[in-house]
This record gives structure tokens, C-alpha cells and sequence, in this order.
């Protein structure tokens, strides 16, 4: 299993390929680990900062040969149910199972 966790990279001062997480990202990858660790499973964790997160998503599942993605979201105002534009991206794009996590 991989955590993605990827930055807005118009904000990030750090341009680099796989950025040092910083401390509102270590927490939520440090809960990931915490709740694998928990659930005996195994899983790596990424931050990207270099490219729109449709595209470090799917770059990740080619790489790593995942099968799921799973996302969280918020709903988007308006008459039409929308989670915004990432996720309507990997809905449209990719062949894998999706399943979105919305509180």
C-alpha cells in the first residue's frame, strides 16, 4: 500500500520531485502509518509537490501496479454532485476501482 499525499505545488516552496513533508503532512501520513501499523499492513509513504495531483495520482498507480484509490473528499457547492476536479479526473481516467471517502 502506498499513502500519496500531494501538495498544491503553486504554494510549495520546494519544487523538488518528492518533497520533505512538512508538519500538517507528516500528520496525516504519520496517522496512515499509525493505523496500518495497527491493521498489520505494510505501507509506503510519498509526498509529491511537482505536478497537479490527477497526474502524480495516476503516475503513482503506473508505478506501483495498485489496483484501488482510494481518495478523500469534500463535495463541491451546486445543484450537480461533484467532488471536484481531481477526482472527477481519476473517475474519467483510470481503470481502476475508486472509492472516494467523504465525512
Amino acid at each position: 500500500m502506498t499513502a500519496l499525499y500531494v501538495t498544491d505545488a503553486a504554494t510549495t516552496q520546494a519544487r523538488q520531485r518528492i518533497s520533505t513533508p512538512a508538519r500538517d503532512e507528516r500528520a496525516v501520513l504519520s496517522d496512515v502509518q499509525t493505523i496500518a501499523k495497527h491493521s498489520g499492513v505494510e505501507v509506503q509513504t510519498k509526498v509529491r509537490a511537482d505536478v497537479a495531483a490527477e497526474d502524480a495520482i495516476m503516475r503513482e498507480l503506473r508505478m506501483g501496479r495498485h489496483n484501488l484509490i482510494v481518495m478523500g473528499v469534500s463535495r463541491r457547492p451546486g445543484q450537480k454532485l461533484s467532488f471536484g476536479h481531481v477526482a472527477q479526473a481519476l473517475l474519467e481516467g483510470s481503470s481502476r476501482s475508486v472509492i472516494f471517502v467523504a465525512s
